[in-house]
This record gives C-alpha cells, sequence and structure tokens, in this order.
C-alpha cells in the first residue's frame, strides 16, 4: 500500500515538477548571458548609487563590494525573487495534498479508509516532497552550466564552489514545505493554508530588504526563514554554511513533528 501511495504522489507531481525544472533552467541560462554580457555595466550602474547598493546586497545576503567575480555574480540568480515564486509555487503546491486537497475534493475520507496508518501516509508523501525537491534544487546549478557552455564569456564560472549555496537552497526548502505541512494539518482549506504560508514566507522576503536599509531591525533577522539561505557568503567561503543549514533542519524536524501529530489526531469534516 505504501508503494501505491508514493505511485500515486509521483504520478500527481511530475508535470509539475517538470515544467518548474524547465523554467528554472531556462531562467539561469538567461541569467548567465545578462551577467557574462553586462557584468561591468551592471556593477557600475549599482555601486554609484548607494540605496541601489543596498537593495542588491539585500538579495544577495552580503555585500557586494568587494571581491565581485562572475561566481559570485551567481550568487544574484539562486536568490532570485523569480527563482523563489517558482520554488515556492512547487512546494505549496505539492505539500498541502497531505490532507486539504483531498477534503477540497471530498475524498478524504475514502483516502483514509485504505488500509495504511495516518503516520505512513504523511512520511510517505514527506518522502515524496523532499526527493523530487532535491532534483528540483539542482536545477539552478544545471542551467547555469548549461550557460556557460552556451556562452563564451561565462567559461570562468566555478560550477564546484556553486553546489554549496546548492546545499543551503535544499535546506531551505525542506524547511519551508515542513512549515507548510504543519500549517496545513490545522485547517480544512488548502487556499488558507497557502495564503498562510506565502504571507509567512513574504514576510521573510521583507524583513531581507528592511534589515538591509534599517540597521535597527538586525536583531529580528533571525526570525525569517530567509536569514539562513546566504548564496553569497556560501561562495566567498568555500565552505558550507553549517550553522545555518543546522538551523534550517532543526526548525525542519520541529514543525514537521509538529504537523504528523496534528496528522494523526485531527478530525476530517465530512464535507
Amino acid at each position: 500500500m505504501t508503494g501505491a501511495l508514493l505511485r500515486k504522489t509521483l504520478r500527481e507531481t511530475w508535470v509539475l515538477l517538470a515544467v518548474i525544472s524547465v523554467f528554472i533552467v531556462g531562467f539561469e541560462i538567461i541569467f548567465v548571458w545578462a551577467v557574462s554580457s553586462f557584468a561591468k555595466e551592471l556593477t557600475d550602474i549599482w555601486f554609484k548609487f548607494p540605496f541601489l547598493k543596498k537593495l542588491i546586497a539585500a538579495l544577495a545576503g552580503a555585500d557586494l563590494a568587494s571581491d565581485v567575480t562572475i561566481t559570485t555574480l551567481m550568487s544574484l540568480g539562486l536568490a532570485h525573487p523569480l527563482l523563489y515564486a517558482a520554488t515556492w509555487a512547487f512546494i505549496l503546491t505539492l505539500c498541502t495534498r497531505v490532507i486539504l486537497a483531498e477534503i477540497d475534493r471530498g475524498t478524504a475520507d475514502l483516502l483514509l479508509t485504505l488500509p495504511v496508518s495516518r503516520t505512513r501516509l504523511f512520511s510517505t508523501v514527506t518522502l515524496v516532497w523532499i526527493s523530487v525537491g532535491a532534483v528540483l534544487c539542482v536545477m539552478p546549478w544545471i542551467g547555469i552550466r548549461c550557460g556557460r557552455q552556451m556562452f563564451t564569456k561565462a567559461h570562468d564560472i566555478d560550477l564546484a564552489i556553486l553546489w554549496l549555496p546548492i546545499a543551503n537552497l535544499y535546506a531551505l526548502y525542506i524547511a519551508i514545505g515542513c512549515l507548510t505541512l504543519a500549517i496545513s494539518t490545522f485547517l480544512t482549506r488548502r487556499g488558507v493554508a497557502i495564503g498562510i504560508t506565502l504571507g509567512i514566507l513574504m514576510l521573510s522576503f521583507l524583513l531581507n530588504f528592511v534589515v538591509t536599509l534599517v540597521p535597527a531591525a538586525k536583531p529580528w533577522s533571525w526570525t525569517g526563514l530567509l536569514d539562513y539561505y546566504k548564496p553569497l557568503e556560501c561562495i566567498r567561503a568555500h565552505e558550507l554554511p553549517w550553522p545555518n543549514i543546522l538551523a534550517l533542519l532543526g526548525f525542519s524536524l520541529v514543525a514537521w513533528l509538529i504537523g504528523l501529530m496534528q496528522f494523526r489526531r485531527r478530525d476530517i469534516p465530512a464535507s
């Protein structure tokens, strides 16, 4: 029965995974072309205007004022709002299928009458979105690799170093997924769960900019998930940001356990 659940969830997921993956790869190829073609012009513009420089620093997660290379500029493509939008859409769509989509369709009672425990159902769906998430998070690296092969000026990109922010991105993906699962188990409508989770993520995204523009807000930066995703710092340090990754994974474990306990004991409405 677990195998049947795995196949069912994968069958409902592969089309969305393919579409989002193609979008991410295409975006990163275009980004590599833009940066490799206009890197000097872009950095000249950024550094002439302090306010714009701060916005770029907020996006990259660190100040680009020094040690600017085409590889460090790739961090902007790994923290771009379009990349966030694509990955968040995938996570929110997939993780709210645990039970909320079944309630919306009126099939939750049928699903839960199958000879499988709620714990196994929850764990099986978790296994699927964590596994396909690994594929999804590699897509930015594949896009950058393709762009590097296609454009002569991009041959200096260090692909080996870019695996470090990809690992950080995957930890962020897991944290957002577990947060979505936890929120979903307390609600009965999929749209509400997506709205609440997306609101939390948007607040985290906004907090990154506020902290950059208003230093007094720095003590609150730890409350946002995006504060633990620093692609530029990974590239510059040439090492994984283990404190950030462990913080994201710790948050993920707590959120997942809360979601599991709530899912096991919750009542399923008749309609």
